[in-house]
């Protein structure tokens, strides 16, 4: 009856959710969930399949619509830039025709890390099993019948995981996916020889971390710096962190070969970054199954909070901001008497006070920023330290600030 519904909706492949299992689930243990569960009890005849156990928690059976159909399951995974890699000369079991199979897959509630291909010879389907988040049955794909049997209102049963979330994390991912993809704030400016207890009291003390107290069991990733930023992923979704540097041209070159930090699967990541307040040292790559957004974190100079990027969600608690009342103005005018600033205004750039100091030989400068306003976003192209009548301009590429003449 089961395949007769399988082509009868016209599909190529039917499958069905069991439900969440232990990663570390004993063959044993997956047939016994399977008889207990109510999909393996409406069709009793799937616990004759073969198990193909790959690391995940998550169990499927696979069902072809007749016995010319076989189907082959292969690893896949997710590369640096957030699309999936199939290793097709490798297949993880390929069964007899028409053989009913059982798959545990997937680390990730994010993305899938097997590839299932169906074929008679003639036609073939390939699928990726995972669920969606937005109602928790199979990803509806063209020619896969869905035979799971859900709870009544359409939802399947928890994860131990999802059950347990902090209710005040699970709000602020809500909010998250409301105005974008992932979410990051800034704590503060911190040592750059803070140990790691340092860091941990430092964001419990801080206005997020008493915003949001549950960050206090995010994984500490220390790179040289003294910003102290925390990035939220969704459930399920990966964070991963690489150094990174400027060449000679100005541009960012990562070391993706060794990452600082590869997070599991909706891990909160605490960073501790940037040692220069003109660039960001690090490259944040969150992935979601679907891609991977890029995040490089670092502060505006126009309005001291995250420079804005695609799909991120600041979510940090910042002080009220008022550069004027710094007393920058005197250093600006004396700034612009300089001829590379006169030309660079004259060619439509602005000059902007950060609200920063840096030490500079022994003096205090106050930090101003030379850039351009594209899409309501100020960018910085050009850097700035004065004190009094000294004026120094950072050299990108050395990394050292450079003493100017007089203007």
């Amino acid at each position: 009856m089961l395949r007769k519904n399988i082509l009868d909706s016209e599909s190529n492949i039917g499958v069905a959710f069991i439900g969440y299992v232990d990663s570390e689930s004993t063959e044993a243990d997956l047939y016994t969930y399977l008889a207990a569960s109510e999909t393996g009890q409406k069709y009793p005849c799937l616990s004759e399949a073969p198990l193909v156990m790959v690391e995940g928690q998550e169990l499927y059976a696979i069902v072809p619509p007749n016995e010319e159909w076989t189907v082959t399951v292969y690893p896949s995974m997710i590369t640096d830039d957030g699309t999936y890699e199939d290793v097709l000369n490798a297949p993880i079991y390929t069964g007899d025709p028409g053989e009913v199979l059982l798959v545990r897959c997937n680390l990730s509630e994010i993305y899938s890390n097997v590839l299932i291909v169906s074929t008679d010879g003639v036609a073939a389907i390939s699928f990726r099993p995972s669920l969606s988040m937005e109602d928790g049955h199979l990803v509806a794909i063209a020619g896969v019948y869905d035979f799971s049997v859900y709870e009544e209102g359409g939802s399947i049963i928890e994860s131990d995981d999802e059950m347990l979330e902090n209710p005040g994390l699970k709000a602020l991912r809500e909010e998250i996916l409301q105005n974008g993809t992932f979410g990051a704030a800034f704590i503060g400016y911190v040592g750059y020889d803070s140990t790691g207890a340092d860091l941990y009291d430092y964001l419990e003390y801080s206005a997020t971390g008493q915003t949001y107290p549950f960050l206090s069991d995010a994984t500490l990733c220390m790179a040289e710096g003294q910003e102290l930023y925390v990035i939220v992923p969704q459930a399920g979704e990966q964070v991963k962190i690489y150094s990174s540097t400027i060449n000679e041209n100005g541009e960012y070159v990562d070391d993706v070969s060794d990452p600082l930090l590869e997070g599991g699967p909706g891990e909160i990541v605490l960073l501790r970054c940037n040692v220069s307040e003109i660039y960001s040292d690090v490259r944040v790559v969150i992935v979601d199954g679907f891609g991977a957004h890029e995040f490089r974190p670092f502060i505006s100079g126009r309005d001291g909070k995250i420079v804005e990027c695609v799909g991120l969600y600041d979510f940090s608690v910042y002080e009220p901001y008022d550069p004027g009342e710094y007393g920058f103005e005197e250093e600006m005018d004396y700034l612009c008497t300089f001829d590379e600033v006169k030309e660079a205004m004259k060619r439509g750039m602005r000059v902007l006070y950060t609200g920063q100091t840096i030490d500079i030989d022994g003096n205090t400068c106050k930090l101003f920023s030379v850039g351009t306003d594209h899409e309501e976003q100020f960018v910085d192209e050009f850097h700035y330290a004065v004190c009094g009548d000294l004026v120094y301009s950072y050299d990108v590429v050395n990394d050292i600030w450079t003493p100017l003449g007089m203007g």
